[in-house]
């Protein structure tokens, strides 16, 4: 009964009130240096990560980590719980300079990063005309890419496309 009061004592004295405040201390410096400080320095404007139907929090956590985009696995599970959202499908451009609160916030928002060019393909075009079209867009490099996928008139409407530059055409 004696030992039980002086845990009680302790827990109300001054120095629990330091301990958790050097914690929260702690902890407010750890998010710092992985999330505020920490760029992408390394990284190119031309890469891009992908999240695939059917990743949840953890997965995408993972591949961060594995592809070397972030540096605390933890750290962005933690971040994607305390914003209560999943991160959402696609894929997403990464940006040279960008810290990972920032490419996190992207992930959730859906905001990928200039990487869907809209392709307008007029009445009247043929497929090399479509060809000549997503070669001067940069979707595509070859034409034999595109005559590869697509045999025969009709694949696609005249109307805008949303498509991404090394994606293919499927």
């Amino acid at each position: 009964m004696v030992k039980q009061f002086v845990f009680f004592r302790w827990i109300s004295s001054k120095k629990f009130s330091f301990l958790i405040v050097a914690i929260l201390f702690i902890i407010a410096i750890f998010v710092f240096l992985f999330f505020y400080a920490q760029r992408h320095i390394s990284r190119n404007d031309s890469e891009f990560f992908t999240v695939e139907n059917g990743w949840g929090v953890y997965k995408v956590s993972e591949e961060l980590s594995k592809k070397d985009i972030i540096s605390c696995r933890f750290c962005s599970i933690v971040y994607f719980f305390l914003e209560g959202e999943s991160p959402k499908l696609g894929v997403y451009r990464l940006v040279s300079g960008e810290t990972h609160i920032s490419f996190l916030k992207r992930l959730l928002n859906a905001e990928y990063g200039d990487i869907y060019k809209k392709v307008t393909f007029p009445e009247g075009a043929t497929l090399s005309d479509y060809a000549d079209i997503l070669i001067k867009e940069g979707i595509i490099t070859k034409r034999k890419d595109f005559f590869s996928h697509v045999k025969e008139e009709g694949f696609f409407y005249p109307d805008t496309y949303a498509l991404a530059p090394n994606e293919g055409i499927s």
